[in-house]
């Protein structure tokens, strides 16, 4: 068992069964707490029929399991690599497209506007190295190609023995979706990640939200 980032079932993913995707590549995405709605859809209806669609498993953390230092819960997606681009989009279009509540703070559409702009993926230590490359010079090359800004976040920003970080992809729409797609075929080619088996996940002694085990 290792440590990794929230990757909640419970009744918030349409309360789906198992299906084709075990043990195929797992990414995960971060998602405004007020975007879970859209995504999962009245009755759970539009994470099912994504799901139905793709043969993915999609999953999204409760509520009040957000990950570390930040207001956003976690996306889990499980399936064959197109399939879980499509899922990833998918969700990025609704994070667009989707509205802060109304009794939001003015500073609050500010800051979602900012957010729109950026897709934030969750990656494993390894997979954080491969995007990286050696000496910098794929995630440079990538910043240069397709005209982002992407930022990962640091070991010591992360609770103690969380093995996973935050890549965020900023940019023009098309740009991002682009550089992301690249990312997804880095992260589902690497060998060192784990795929075996479906995600069962229990909060950390801790209390910090994101710090749970994944059980293989």
């Amino acid at each position: 068992m290792s440590k990794r980032g929230p990757d909640r079932s419970g009744s918030q993913s349409g309360g789906f069964s198992k299906r084709r995707s075990h043990g195929k590549p797992m990414l995960k995405m971060l998602c405004p707490y007020y975007c879970a709605g859209a995504i999962i859809g009245k009755g759970g209806e539009t994470i099912k029929e994504l799901m139905d669609k793709t043969e993915c498993d999609v999953k999204i953390s409760k509520n009040d399991e957000r990950f570390p230092t930040t207001s956003e819960r976690v996306i889990s997606v499980q399936g064959d690599q197109n399939s879980v681009e499509e899922c990833i989009l998918f969700c990025q279009d609704k994070i667009r497209k989707d509205q802060p509540p109304p009794n939001a703070k003015s500073e609050s559409h500010a800051i979602n506007a900012k957010r729109k702009e950026a897709c934030k993926l969750v990656v494993s230590d390894t997979s954080a190295g491969r995007i990286i490359g050696k000496g910098g010079q794929r995630i440079k090359d990538m910043k240069n190609d397709y005209s982002v800004d992407i930022n990962i976040t640091r070991k010591d920003e992360l609770p103690r023995g969380f093995d996973e970080r935050c890549v965020s992809v900023e940019g023009e729409e098309g740009n991002v979706d682009n550089c992301v797609k690249e990312i997804i075929k880095l992260v589902c080619e690497d060998e060192s990640a784990q795929w075996n088996g479906t995600c069962s996940t229990t909060t950390g002694a801790t209390g910090e939200m994101g710090v749970v085990t994944v059980v293989v």
